[in-house]
């Protein structure tokens, strides 16, 4: 898996915490370039990624922050 996620752009959804922050750390370790959304303020601080607010329940603040991503290779919703 590693040789295929290597260098990767990967966006997690809910990437600061739980279940999205443990796959955002699983595919970092394989060496993917990782950024993360969330709508927790001190979790995006928190994060180890690049970490941008955005609810994903809101087009307008998906279409907002998927230009900042550039173009990812994989889109790992949580919820």
């Amino acid at each position: 898996m590693a040789q295929e996620i290597s260098g990767a752009r990967i966006v997690v959804t809910a990437g600061c915490s739980g279940i999205g922050q443990a796959i955002a750390a699983a595919y970092a370790k394989a060496g993917a370039r990782i950024a993360v959304c969330d709508v927790d303020p001190a979790l995006i601080a928190a994060s180890p990624h690049l970490a941008l607010a955005c609810d994903v329940a809101d087009e307008t603040q998906v279409s907002a922050f998927s230009p900042r991503s550039h173009r990812p290779s994989v889109v790992s919703m949580c919820w």
